[in-house]
């Protein structure tokens, strides 16, 4: 059994880049960039009274005054560690009950009348 392929038309092609350029900015102004510069910003040395100052460049510094020196970062970690072993799989099956229902394929969930 072959599969079919459609072939699109260069008009729609363009019409979809339109469509979806706005959103790619959207995410590239919201998501990306914030998260390269906070990247950038940890291989620095910052003041958290002046943040329009660039600091000193550290390297790994920052990181390994984090791992080796406060207290907190491990405890931090461990609660996340809880957090999402509770969160992930709680959101998965409620999540998965909501899709049941919505698409009704469960006649435990499906609303009789």
């Amino acid at each position: 059994m072959g599969s079919a392929t459609t072939v699109q038309s260069g008009s729609t092609k363009t019409f979809l880049w339109v469509c979806m350029g706005p959103v790619l900015i959207f995410l590239i102004v919201v998501a990306v960039a914030p998260l390269t510069l906070a990247l950038i910003d940890s291989f620095r040395e910052l003041s958290m009274t002046s943040l329009t100052k660039r600091g000193a460049f550290i390297g790994l510094d920052n990181y390994r005054d984090l791992i080796g020196k406060d207290s907190h970062f491990y405890g931090a970690i461990l609660h996340t560690a809880i957090l999402m072993a509770i969160a992930v799989p709680l959101e998965f099956v409620f999540g998965l009950l909501i899709a049941l229902w919505i698409n009704c394929k469960a006649p435990v969930l499906c609303a009789t009348s």
